[in-house]
């Protein structure tokens, strides 16, 4: 279950970002930023589960404008060329996999799930590759492609566009975004985290399941930023993605899960250093 909590850490990392969800133009003169905060997450357990669990996140994040970043959720990310509303570069990032028990770091509230007994853990994972994105108006497209170098040693990325907007409501500086992604991965990686061999379907008393590469969730997302002073912001979050193919033909989607994956979240975010 912990990778689901990756993506949704990473997920709540650019839901908090202003640079990210104004969908603005290339910072042309960067600064260094400190962010800190926490919140909570009404999340299903686990990619695929149909039970729900809340957590209680921490939000740490240091970026130098659009240039670069760092943190737990969203890893290391560096733009090495940026021209005009265009950036491309590495990206590097911790899966913290996923445990058989149903065990969770943050859990708060929400029973343990005992659906994934049988099917072993997946371990943790260092995941590098590449992203780019870019800008035009209120709209930013993105994709992002990473590989695993050990744990599940699959292949998997996303792309979306994303639309946000500035205004102004109860006179406070609100920024809205909201935007559609499409979330993919290769036969290692939808085997490990979907498929079921021999002995997982032995020890599960789920059916033996081969899972091919491809698309496996469709999605939309949305958030906005309250800018409560020049420092300290609050973020409101839902996200509902739909999962297609052999992610959704799964056994331990069909028997023990659905296909409807959704989240809701509260963070409030402070600038230590700006």
């Amino acid at each position: 279950m912990r990778n689901f909590c990756t993506v949704v850490l990473g997920l709540c990392a650019v839901a908090t970002s202003p640079s990210f969800a104004q969908g603005q133009p290339f910072d042309t003169s960067p600064e260094w930023e400190i962010r800190a905060g926490g919140g909570a997450l009404f999340v299903p357990s686990f990619l695929g589960s149909k039970d729900y669990q809340l957590l209680a996140l921490p939000n740490i994040e240091i970026a130098y404008g659009d240039v670069f970043e760092a943190s737990v959720q969203r890893g290391v990310r560096y733009s090495v060329l940026q021209a005009s509303d265009f950036a491309v570069g590495p990206v590097a990032k911790l899966d913290f996999g996923r445990e058989e028990d149903g065990s969770r770091t943050f859990r708060v509230a929400g029973n343990t799930s005992d659906a994934l007994l049988g099917l072993v853990d997946i371990g943790t994972t260092i995941e590098l590759g590449g992203f780019a994105k870019y800008s035009q108006g209120p709209f930013t497209a993105f994709v992002e492609l990473r590989q695993g170098v050990n744990g599940h040693k699959g292949l998997l990325g996303e792309a979306g566009v994303n639309y946000a907007r500035r205004s102004s409501m109860l006179g406070v500086g609100t920024i809205f975004s909201i935007g559609p992604s499409v979330k993919f991965s290769n036969a290692r990686y939808a085997q490990t985290f979907f498929g079921i061999n021999a002995a997982q379907s032995l020890g599960s008393g789920l059916g033996v399941f081969a899972a091919e590469g491809g698309i496996h969730s469709y999605g939309i997302g949305s958030t906005a930023i309250f800018l409560l002073n020049e420092r300290l912001s609050a973020t409101l979050l839902g996200r509902y993605d739909r999962l297609v193919g052999d992610a959704k033909a799964s056994p331990l989607v069909q028997e023990r899960g659905s296909a409807n994956q959704a989240l809701v979240g509260v963070f409030l975010t402070y600038s230590l250093f700006k």
